[in-house]
């Protein structure tokens, strides 16, 4: 059921994939990574000023799993060449769900980056 309300009826079989791909990480190497993010402490109003690169970060507006789209909002806004997409209506990773609207947007930023500054 959880399956189904994240990924929605018309993706069932990209979040059976899912579902079944996920588990196929060794449990030892996903306790290690959640061991090392709880003991790694950033201050990002420090850390992401310093990223100068462009930056873009895409979610679906509904999806709330791992970080609200204000606190995304808010981690864009601290780094100077960042900008946060939202797909509205998009419940679970829009990357899975909507992959060909990701590529127009990636593809958008890559050509916005390529003109000169002023």
């Amino acid at each position: 059921a959880r399956l189904l309300a994240e990924f929605g009826p018309e993706h069932r079989a990209l979040g059976e994939w899912h579902n079944s791909e996920r588990w196929k990480c060794p449990e030892d190497a996903t306790k290690g990574y959640f061991k090392a993010a709880a003991s790694c402490e950033v201050n990002e109003a420090e850390f992401l000023p310093r990223i100068s690169v462009p930056t873009q970060m895409m979610m679906g507006a509904e999806h709330a799993r791992l970080i609200t789209v204000r606190e995304a909002q808010r981690l864009c806004d601290l780094m100077p060449r960042a900008r946060l997409v939202t797909f509205p209506g998009i419940s679970s990773v829009c990357q899975y769900v909507i992959p060909e609207r990701c590529a127009q947007e990636v593809i958008r930023f890559i050509h916005e980056q390529e003109r000169p500054r002023t």
